[in-house]
């Protein structure tokens, strides 16, 4: 009877071994940690950044304003003893010397598909400081003046400083202390300049919109639609820094561990973007209505470089361009960014129509 229920039990032990080896291993909850934001390879795999130089042949240092394609920006060089700034455009090609000034200012620097428009502040021998308007054809040609009668132009280093809309060219001049703004447009080939006065003080921005400029004595952000003749006050809170396009709105709030946050004008759709700590990059905001450059600053002691990241307003997502950049800037098209420093500078560009 003993030696029966013995191996009974052995038999029975050994079933529920084998029972238990053929069940599916327990799952195991997966170990948490801080999400690592993606890289741009990895969401958009078709986006390739491209580069462009630091230093010119002639060792001017070379730092782009707009990017016209993939190989080809337009941007200022600096002679190597510094006495000397031009504008230029850098192509395959090489490079073509639009102006060259001793402590110039070009602003406002756009393009149509065969022409290129800029600001020059220069000033003379007796120290006098003047505005005016010139273009260069794209293909290549001499630069002239298209007008001396732009007024004192309101330049932000928005893209949309110059605007160019069918057949005109728009931009707004501004008289401080006096409240009020003039919409002024000249022919794209030249011609008397067109002024439309506006009570305010108005910067471009997407046409046909423009944007309230910053006023101490007003401190309300507005957009006017110049078609309609319409005017929408932003819903933004008071004591932020604020900039505001037609779609979206970018608010900045005070203190270094703070992130900045988008809006809609009206308020609504409230986001929080990038980490603490980060800044925008560029006048324009969230550029094609749906990314916001950003850039994050290295964190710890001795850090060097800062994160350039795209927080996708599509996704809520936080993209990596760059691990480590030493500046960056973008517009609403381009977003330009440069590595090392001194001799090895370098610079890279990303269009960012070619992400999805």
């Amino acid at each position: 009877m003993g030696r029966w229920y013995g191996a009974v039990a052995i038999g029975f032990a050994l079933a529920l071994v084998a029972v238990l080896l053929a069940l599916p291993s327990p799952t195991r909850p997966p170990t948490t940690g801080p999400t690592r934001p993606a890289a741009l390879a990895e969401v958009w795999p078709a986006a390739h950044p491209f580069p462009m130089p630091g230093y010119l042949p002639d060792g001017s240092a070379y730092r782009p304003q707009r990017i016209l394609d993939p190989t080809t920006s337009v941007g200022l060089a600096t002679s190597p003893d510094g006495s000397r700034t031009a504008l230029v455009v850098v192509s395959g090609a090489g490079v073509r010397t639009l102006q060259s000034e001793r402590s110039p200012l070009y602003q406002g620097i756009g393009a149509t598909t065969d022409r290129l428009f800029w600001m020059l502040t220069a000033t003379d021998a007796a120290g006098h400081p003047s505005v005016g308007l010139w273009t260069a054809p794209r293909a290549g040609g001499p630069a002239t003046r298209l007008s001396a009668d732009v007024g004192l132009p309101l330049l932000l280093g928005s893209a949309y400083d110059l605007s160019a809309v069918g057949d005109r060219l728009y931009w707004t001049s501004a008289y401080p202390g006096t409240g009020r703004t003039e919409l002024r447009s000249i022919p794209l080939s030249g011609g008397p300049v067109r002024v439309e006065p506006l009570p305010g003080s108005w910067a471009m921005s997407a046409w046909p919109w423009l944007v309230s400029a910053p006023d101490p004595d007003d401190p309300a952000t507005r957009l006017y639609n110049t078609r309609t003749r319409t005017m929408v006050t932003v819903a933004a809170p008071a004591h932020q820094e604020v900039s505001c396009g037609p779609v979206w709105c970018r608010l900045v709030p005070a203190g270094p561990d703070t992130r900045p946050e988008l809006v809609r004008p009206n308020g609504s759709d409230l986001r929080v973007a990038g980490e603490p700590g980060a800044l925008p990059v560029g006048a324009d905001v969230a550029a094609r209505d749906r990314f916001e450059p950003l850039l994050v600053p290295a964190g710890g002691a001795g850090g060097i470089g800062a994160r350039l990241v795209l927080y996708d307003l599509a996704t809520a997502r936080t993209v990596v361009v760059a691990p480590n950049v030493s500046n960056a800037y973008g517009d609403a098209t381009h977003l330009w960014w440069s590595v090392g420093d001194n001799e090895t500078l370098s610079w890279y560009g990303l269009d960012l129509r070619t992400l999805g």
